[in-house]
């Protein structure tokens, strides 16, 4: 008898950087940008925490890639955790997933956003318009002379679709053979990503 170690799938992390690029931190501490990830999508795994004081809403989507498993950790109720979310709950097959974030600019309020594109099989997944209407809109509430965003709502309607995803994702796993699905660290035991700043 001797002592050893669980080999099993490695794990690489990533986040998204302001400049709405795939981000991974290197064994020397070094900053590698990817445009997309992409691979089998495994789990959803929302995670909540706390940063400097304030609570975190955060989620883990993972894919795994030639035995790699590859955790994008990204604001839940972001504009591009959300994209992400209400496009995979529309795919049927998780084979071969594509998650690329980019900027939209607005124009009227010259202001820019991350958001995220999903690709299933080569095929861009979009939402219809009727879909897009069931996702609440924020509402400004005044409380004396502040004007506060209550998005409450709409991130209610967000953890439940992450909920529905993630069910829906284990069981398209459950019927697969190989999947890796079993060996996945639960999310409370996953490690934060380095220098989030999305």
């Amino acid at each position: 008898m001797g002592a050893g170690r669980h080999t099993g799938i490695s794990k690489t992390y990533f986040s998204i950087n302001k400049e709405g690029r795939v981000k991974h931190k290197n064994e020397a501490g070094e900053i590698e940008l990817y445009d997309y990830l992409e691979g089998r999508l495994i789990s959803i795994e929302p995670k909540d925490g706390e940063y400097e004081g304030q609570k975190t809403f955060r989620i883990n989507i993972i894919l795994e890639d030639g035995g790699e498993l590859l955790a994008l950790e990204c604001g839940r109720f972001s504009g591009f955790g959300r994209d992400l979310i209400t496009k995979l709950i529309n795919s049927a097959d998780y084979q071969k997933i594509r998650l690329t974030p980019f900027i939209s600019v607005d124009k009227v309020n010259n202001k820019e956003y991350i958001r995220g594109s999903v690709r299933s099989n080569n095929e861009k997944i979009q939402l219809t318009d009727d879909e897009f209407a069931l996702i609440p809109k924020v509402d400004i509430v005044k409380i004396g002379k502040k004007e506060i965003v209550d998005d409450t709502e709409r991130n209610v309607y967000i953890d439940n679709l992450i909920e529905k995803l993630s069910a829906k994702v284990k069981a398209w796993n459950n019927i697969m053979d190989d999947s890796p699905v079993d060996n996945l660290i639960p999310a409370g035991d996953l490690i934060q990503a380095d220098e989030l700043d999305f």
